[in-house]
């Protein structure tokens, strides 16, 4: 890992990564379509009665880490840039 993040330290202006973000939501976008695919042959297949049999809806044993996970990947680096390029003082 300290390979690939080491140079990324040296970009300075973040509109020099446009072209990557441009290619991991083109990513996102497939895997999405992906899993839509996958599960409307599984229901074609299986019926809907079959989807998730014997799988709870909520595992009561592991929720709040859950909660604490989806809270700390919102609240990461998306939010963080942003204000920082807000707040940069202009040269």
């Amino acid at each position: 890992m300290f390979v690939v993040s080491t140079p990324l330290v040296f970009v300075r202006r973040i509109e020099k990564l446009a072209f990557t973000h441009i290619i991991a939501d083109c990513l996102i976008f497939v895997t999405a379509i992906t899993i839509l695919v996958v599960a409307a042959l599984h229901i074609k297949d299986k019926g809907i009665s079959a989807w998730g049999e014997g799988v709870p809806a909520i595992n009561e044993s592991t929720w709040l880490t859950m909660i604490g996970s989806s809270i700390y990947s919102f609240e990461g680096i998306g939010v963080v840039l942003p204000i920082m390029e807000v707040t940069a003082v202009p040269k």
